[in-house]
C-alpha cells in the first residue's frame, strides 16, 4: 500500500538523513520527514490503526519508529511534537505500545 511506501521510502530515508547531515541539508530532510508524518496522520484520522480496527501490515512497518522519534528529535535537535501537531500518530502509538508484541520487539529511545 501507499502507507507502507511512505514508512519505508518517505519517513526512514529522511529519518536517517536528519543524523548523517548538517546545515541547510539537514533542514530539508526535517522538513521533509514532518511532511511526510503528515501524510500519515491523514491515513490515521478515525482509525485505531492504519487499517481501521486490525493491527495490520503498515503497523507493523511503522511501529519500530515509535523508539526512534525521541532519537530523531535529540540528534536533529529539533521537536516532532507528536501530541500537539500528530494527535493521531500519538494515539496510534500509545495503542501499539499495550500490545505485548510490540512491547518486546522494541528497544528503548535511550539505547539507540
Amino acid at each position: 500500500t501507499q502507507c507502507v511506501l511512505t514508512v519505508d521510502k518517505k519517513v526512514c530515508f529522511p529519518g536517517l538523513e536528519i543524523f548523517r547531515t548538517k546545515g541547510e541539508v539537514q533542514e530539508a530532510f526535517k522538513s521533509e520527514f514532518l511532511h511526510n508524518l503528515s501524510i500519515l496522520e491523514g491515513e490515521l484520522k478515525g482509525k485505531i490503526y492504519f487499517g481501521g480496527d486490525t493491527f495490520g501490515l503498515v503497523d507493523i512497518t511503522f511501529a519500530p519508529f515509535i523508539s526512534w522519534f525521541e532519537t530523531f528529535e535529540n540528534l536533529g535537535g529539533f521537536k516532532i511534537h507528536l501530541e500537539e501537531k500528530f494527535p493521531n500518530i500519538w494515539a496510534w502509538q500509545k495503542t501499539c505500545l499495550e500490545r505485548e508484541s510490540v512491547k518486546k520487539a522494541l528497544p528503548l529511545s535511550e539505547k539507540l
